[in-house]
């Protein structure tokens, strides 16, 4: 066999790039949008926890908020401390910081004095009646020192937990790295072990449990507070630690595809459970029906890692152009939607329509301000570069164009491509772009 020319190296290979995880996570945070955009028409109201409650209620509503938080952050946060894990092992501790403080603490504080007078503004219109003369009544709250005893992270706390968790990562890969090396390979062994099981998510239920068991409610609790409560920190922080393990065991991620439907289908089934139970503990609060409650969770949130991370696995693994806007998008989507739905409810509220033509249309509006905002303002503006680390080209991704079989029809380049040199297949920095996380 005769030797390569000297001075010339083989192509290295791009990193991959998990488009199925990125899609993953992306609708995680729009079902946030629809979540939220839902609770002012539940049937059962969340008191203090939401600025406003509408004439008008559907108790199908209450069951979707209920279905999707039981399974919608412990899911995101999996795959937080998997993406953390990457940026860990790929660009080093202090590159990761940078990323992170870039992406992660700047849109927190940038975000939050922003975004809080405009939500709370949002619920004090809502509850002064939603007409232009309620606007001045929002201006004069917001401008008052009442709105003091009100400072809140709002939804971004998930942003201020993020940064402790990356905190504690750090420490404990430290702490970690003092073990021996045969101490090191037992534990990679046995995770591994544990992740080719159809009960591991069973398994991984237990200290779920323990964490939840401070939540009187039965509930995933995840308040909008300064002060973040330990018990959410700790349920939380189990399903990151998990997604940063899961990381290092990335060669397993196949085995997930292989059970995810029954994986999602036995969470399915455990919802119904779960509510009862919820209910149960509500109207009589009982020893029982809080560790049914707590139990059919703590197992419901793991089949929902497993099984959802597997679908997409399976489904999702070839990369989509639309898909990867979506992902982009959402993160813009989640950030600025919350005063979105609390000034469109209030204007909602003047009309008398029923709940569900209510919340679609409110959904409806929200996401088209989404969508426009982040399209002309935020994709290929500097304010892109801020959120998803790069720019990218404006306007949804269309399908590449497929040529006709008749010879006699010519070949239309698709509008997606037009504008762009000539892509060549075997390229291999293709896919290398910057990482997305």
């Amino acid at each position: 066999m005769a030797n390569e020319p000297q001075g010339t190296s083989l192509p290295q290979q791009p990193p991959r790039r998990y488009h199925e995880l990125d899609s993953l996570r992306g609708c995680m945070m729009m079902l946030g949008v629809a979540l939220h955009a839902a609770v002012a028409y539940m049937q059962t109201p969340l008191g203090e926890l939401w600025g406003y409650q509408d004439a008008q209620s559907l108790g199908g509503l209450d069951v979707f908020v209920a279905f999707v938080h039981t399974f919608r952050m412990p899911v995101f946060f999996a795959l937080a401390g998997f993406f953390a894990a990457l940026l860990y092992r790929r660009r080093g501790v202090r590159r990761m910081l940078r990323n992170r403080a870039q992406r992660v603490l700047g849109p927190l504080v940038i975000g939050w004095f922003v975004l809080f007078p405009l939500t709370v503004g949002g619920f004090a219109f809502a509850q002064s009646g939603g007409t232009a003369d309620a606007v001045p009544a929002a201006v004069r709250y917001v401008t008052s020192l009442e709105v003091l005893a009100q400072l809140q992270l709002l939804h971004l706390w998930f942003l201020s937990d993020l940064l402790i968790y990356y905190a504690v990562a750090l420490v404990i890969c430290g702490l970690v790295g003092l073990l021996l090396p045969v101490t090191r390979r037992r534990l990679s062994a046995g995770i591994s072990w544990l992740l080719q099981r159809w009960y591991a998510p069973i398994v991984l239920a237990v200290p779920t449990v323990l964490t939840l068991a401070p939540m009187q409610s039965g509930l995933l609790e995840t308040p909008g507070t300064f002060n973040r409560p330990i018990a959410t920190l700790a349920a939380h922080g189990v399903f990151f630690g998990f997604g940063w393990l899961l990381y290092h065991q990335r060669a397993l991620l196949p085995t997930l595809a292989v059970r995810g439907w029954g994986w999602t289908l036995g969470g399915c089934v455990l919802f119904p459970v779960h509510a009862l139970a919820v209910v149960r503990l509500g109207e009589q609060p009982s020893g029982v029906a809080h560790v049914v409650a707590i139990a059919s969770l703590a197992v419901m949130a793991w089949l929902f890692v497993f099984g959802l991370t597997g679908l997409c696995l399976r489904y999702f693994a070839q990369p989509s152009p639309l898909r990867r806007y979506l992902a982009d998008a959402s993160y813009w989507f989640y950030l600025v939607h919350l005063p979105l739905v609390a000034w469109g409810s209030g204007l909602l509220g003047t009309q008398s329509w029923g709940a569900g033509i209510k919340y679609l249309t409110l959904l409806s509006g929200v996401v088209a301000v989404c969508w426009v905002t982040y399209d002309f303002a935020v994709r290929s503006t500097p304010i892109g570069v801020f959120l998803n680390g790069r720019r990218y080209p404006r306007g949804l991704p269309l399908p590449p164009y497929v040529p006709s079989h008749n010879p006699d029809t010519p070949a239309v380049p698709s509008p997606e491509f037009a504008h762009r040199p000539e892509v060549r297949p075997a390229t291999p920095a293709a896919d290398g772009r910057s990482t997305n996380v």
